[in-house]
């Protein structure tokens, strides 16, 4: 990346690489979270599609802070659980969850009309040997959530991104 963006641009100051920066996300999620801003979800692909589609709130978007933070702590857990925690009541018991079984939501409108807008995702399990940090982390932030932090922790004024992005800035 760095031979690439010299070849383009010729006078890169600073490089980042987002996965250098995983505990920096870590502590956002954490403050979302806190705030009421974000949820671990636990429902299936599928279930959550269903809701997406009726307009209809996740039953996991009104968990408690603490369970939510135990939810996360149990994301970044390496140890697998066989089902993800059910209530409260089972805090503690079982740590780990397994690539595909929770994601980690952005509380939004559930009523939108872009679907896509509707309790997206931030960040997921991925187990996927990364080419850096190899499998030092499991909880990979996805880019609503890379983007969103970088720009405010770097104080970007202007920013341009593709039609495909759009939504993702309003």
């Amino acid at each position: 990346i760095k031979k690439d963006c010299n070849w383009i641009f010729g006078n890169v100051a600073k490089y980042i690489n987002s996965s250098d920066r995983m505990n920096l996300y870590y502590s956002y999620v954490e403050k979302l979270i806190n705030k009421k801003a974000a949820y671990v979800c636990t429902c299936s692909q599928e279930e959550f599609k269903k809701l997406s589609e009726e307009q209809k709130d996740c039953p996991c978007r009104n968990i408690n802070i603490k369970e939510n933070l135990e939810r996360w702590k149990n994301m970044l857990d390496k140890r697998q659980k066989a089902k993800p925690l059910a209530t409260s009541s089972k805090l503690g018991q079982s740590k780990g969850y397994k690539e595909g079984e929770v994601v980690l939501r952005f509380k939004s409108d559930m009523k939108h009309k872009n679907p896509a807008m509707r309790d997206f995702p931030l960040a997921r399990i991925n187990l996927a040997n990364h080419p850096l940090q190899k499998k030092k982390y499991r909880v990979w932030p996805l880019m609503n959530l890379v983007v969103a932090v970088d720009d405010m922790e770097l104080g970007m004024t202007h920013i341009i991104r593709g039609k495909d992005h759009r939504d993702n800035a309003l």
